[in-house]
């Protein structure tokens, strides 16, 4: 398909969901299309700590790149006021920082 330029999934299953969606890197491959990640979001509202949100994070984003996958992207980065989105939101100081710049090395 010509006028398809890029495959984008959102991710929002969870941190116990490493590979949400297998099948759309065979998509990806048989258009010869990248895919990203346009959304990625795990809640801190489900009980879960940053640190393991982070892990989870790591482990997805793993499991993405090395699937093929061109870009990730989490939803949803704040300077401040960390609350504006409930838990679906990091911070600077969050553990969550520290994995995607070892991502991005």
């Amino acid at each position: 398909l010509s006028s398809i330029d890029i495959l984008e999934v959102h991710d929002y299953k969870g941190a116990d969901v490493a590979d949400p969606f297998p099948y759309r890197f065979t998509d990806a491959d048989e258009l010869k299309k990248p895919i990203m990640t346009g959304e990625a979001g795990i809640n801190l509202d489900t009980g879960i700590t940053q640190q393991e949100r982070a892990d989870a994070f790591r482990e997805k984003m793993n499991v993405f790149f090395q699937k093929g996958g061109d870009v990730y992207l989490i939803w949803s980065y704040r300077d401040a006021n960390a609350s504006v989105s409930g838990g679906w939101d990091f911070v600077y100081t969050d553990p969550l920082v520290g994995v995607i710049q070892q991502i991005l090395q």
